[in-house]
């Protein structure tokens, strides 16, 4: 998983997988004081996410909120992730239109 920043924005590149999750969720957290309080995520380089991957998502949010920071957006995901994320009901947990 690649992971950059680009104007404030995440970009996530590879699999939002089980193998790759505590790497991923250490590295994003450790931006966080970086970034501005909305945290925009670019998923349109993820062309894998499992339920792990949702987990993640749903944390970051939850990150995001307790520290009264912002919000999450999602921004630009991939086919697989929309579809993922719409069929297992997660884009509504994530309050995410998806498109």
């Amino acid at each position: 998983m690649e992971i950059t920043k680009d104007k404030g924005t995440v970009v996530l590149k590879g699999k939002l997988v089980v193998s790759e999750i505590d790497t991923i969720h250490t590295q994003i957290e450790t931006l966080l004081d970086e970034l501005p309080p909305d945290l925009v995520l670019n998923l349109s380089g993820v062309d894998e996410i499992d339920t792990s991957g949702m987990q993640l998502l749903l944390a970051l949010k939850k990150s995001i909120e307790e520290r009264e920071r912002g919000s999450l957006q999602i921004k630009s995901a991939s086919v697989s992730v929309k579809e993922a994320l719409s069929l297992s009901g997660f884009d509504a947990v994530l309050k995410e239109d998806l498109g």
